[in-house]
């Protein structure tokens, strides 16, 4: 069971020079579709084995600060913040009512409560690989619990 919408979700860079906040209009499926992807560029964009993304509108999303784009295909564009690096997020210009925010750049509050960092952060919309699985990198809980 997924807890309560919340009205606003902050993030940003490690530095603090680029924050965001995504205002979620009422009505608003939820979870905003957390998927995670293993794709090459998506690796090397961030890297790390898996990224993990969720989906709004842009127009919810407010900029203070201005990430600089990366051209990774020729669709796919990568925001990130040239002073740390950090990824933001990743945008395909043939869907322009989405933006895929990178989770990991959410705001630490936002992540310690813990319904709403597994509402979140359970990729419940899938698992992509788009073009490229590297099998040697999946595993399922092979860790066990820490």
């Amino acid at each position: 069971m997924s807890t309560q919408m919340p009205n606003i979700l902050t993030g940003g860079c490690l530095c603090k020079e680029i924050q965001y906040t995504i205002k979620i209009p009422k009505g608003t499926s939820w979870p905003p579709d957390p998927h995670t992807c293993w794709c090459t560029q998506c690796r090397k964009a961030t890297g790390s084995i898996i990224t993990h993304l969720l989906t709004f509108d842009p127009s919810t999303v407010k900029w203070n600060g201005t990430p600089t784009e990366f051209e990774s295909s020729a669709q796919g564009r990568r925001g990130f913040c040239t002073k740390c690096g950090t990824s933001l997020y990743f945008r395909d210009t043939g869907l322009p009512a989405e933006i895929e925010i990178c989770t990991g750049s959410l705001d630490e509050e936002i992540l310690e409560n813990p319904q709403l960092a597994k509402d979140l952060c359970d990729p419940s919309c899938g698992r992509f690989w788009c073009k490229r699985e590297i099998k040697s990198t999946i595993y399922e809980n092979s860790a066990g619990k820490r």
